[in-house]
């Protein structure tokens, strides 16, 4: 009997390496071509750590590319690895009584894996103890006729009971991943799912009830013929939805947006110049999707002074309604 390939995401007891704070954000702002751990297999980048040291390290960091996902706008660059190797782990620090969190990343299976054994679920040591609190599954549509991959989840039993959305997911296809776990309660997963507020129904989740701390996010690696060549892009972890998913007001507008123009960029001495026909309207968001700027009727430049030294997505419209929709650096 021809058996599934499962590749999936954990949450899972924190431990002490460098953490990020909620809402934390991983946009693998790191130079490219690279790897995530280029140094050792102890420490990575950021506040990445390796579930599996007996692996070399071999998770590069490519260039973001051009992802066809509506409304979400991406800095930095990616993850992207291939059969064997390590097990990349995120972590970041809980707030004390937080109840729920929210994950969200976007994937794109770049080349589909062989599905003729399973995946080995208990690759975590002690401390861990295989405490897992929500699963992301991968693994090729069983359906007749399908040639893709489906996507499901649980709460991290075994892979005979797995929630699967039944969308035929293709080689390239990109997915805004969205994953949702409430204390003492279900766990949610929703794909590319519509910005802005959160959706009353998920793609699919699992009811069962089951509770274990969480402060890590850890991507699953297995056997050459087990795991997918895969990108991953945009990590955020978040207490609400808005922390994890860009308002669909950051989008890319469709109208012809050419004759708009910006510089310099990286802004160093506080003043962004505005190059448009028209009068524009500006508005300018951190990475989490909050709005930290806005402005009307400007004609030639705007003052920038009084924001932090970061990235930023710029949205800035004339009257002619073209929109452009842009990373945004202040020095």
């Amino acid at each position: 009997m021809k058996k599934s390939l499962h590749v999936f995401l954990l949450f899972f007891t924190i431990i002490a390496f460098g953490q990020a704070t909620l809402p934390a954000y991983e946009g693998f702002d790191y130079t490219t071509p690279g790897k995530l751990f280029p140094v050792n297999a102890n420490q990575g980048q950021g506040n990445w750590t390796i579930g599996d040291v007996t692996f070399t390290p071999n998770v590069d960091i490519v260039a973001s590319p051009t992802w066809n996902v509506s409304g979400v706008a991406t800095t930095g660059n990616a993850m992207a690895y291939s059969g064997p190797g390590e097990s990349p782990i995120y972590s970041y620090t809980p707030e004390d009584g937080q109840a729920t969190v929210y994950v969200s990343f976007l994937l794109r299976v770049t080349a589909l894996a062989d599905t003729n054994l399973s995946t080995f679920l208990t690759t975590l040591k002690s401390p861990f103890e295989g405490r897992f609190n929500a699963i992301v599954w991968y693994k090729k549509n069983p359906a007749e006729g399908a040639t893709g991959y489906v996507l499901g989840v649980n709460l991290g039993r075994g892979s005979a009971d797995v929630f699967y959305d039944t969308k035929d997911y293709q080689v390239g296809d990109d997915v805004l991943v969205v994953i949702k776990k409430v204390e003492g309660g279900a766990v949610s997963l929703f794909l590319n799912p519509d910005l802005g507020t959160e959706p009353s129904t998920p793609t699919v989740e699992d009811p069962t009830v089951r509770d274990y701390p969480f402060g890590q996010i850890f991507f699953r690696r297995d056997a050459n013929d087990r795991t997918p060549s895969l990108i991953i892009d945009e990590l955020r972890v978040g207490k609400e939805w808005a922390d994890v998913v860009q308002t669909a007001v950051l989008s890319t507008s469709n109208v012809e947006a050419a004759e708009i123009g910006i510089y310099p960029n990286p802004v160093s001495d506080g003043t962004l110049f505005i190059n448009s026909k028209t009068n524009t309207t500006l508005e300018i968001y951190s990475i989490l999707g909050k709005k930290v700027l806005a402005k009307s009727n400007v004609s030639k430049s705007v003052d920038v002074s009084q924001l932090a030294k970061g990235c930023y997505i710029l949205k800035i419209k004339n009257e002619n309604n073209a929109v452009k929709t842009k990373k945004l650096i202040i020095q």
